[in-house]
């Protein structure tokens, strides 16, 4: 990956350059490369679904750390959606005793 080359000789900016331009060839370590850039806002603006989006893609050609990133990702949603029910349900109850 070139890209890491460029990243390691300090010259980030030409690193993402790499990244993307390995995304459009569908190169699956360049998805993986610029969604973590993507997902720490780290040299290019932050971007959360661009990054999930790389990450899925790579993640259908078995890429071991997209696999891993993704299930972390759905764990997360999982728990805010469970999060958000809990408290809709104790907000509910506590919003039935004030009437």
């Amino acid at each position: 990956n070139l890209g890491w080359w460029y990243f390691n000789d300090n010259d980030p900016r030409t690193a993402v350059s790499y990244f993307r331009a390995g995304v459009q060839l569908n190169d699956v370590e360049s998805m993986v490369s610029l969604s973590r850039f993507l997902l720490e806002g780290r040299y290019v603006p932050k971007d959360e679904s661009e990054g999930i989006r790389l990450l899925a893609e790579a993640e259908k050609y078995d890429h071991p750390t997209a696999i891993k990133a993704m299930h972390k990702f759905r764990e997360q949603q999982r728990m805010n959606s469970l999060g958000v029910a809990i408290f809709a349900t104790v907000l509910g109850e506590i919003l039935k005793r004030a009437d």
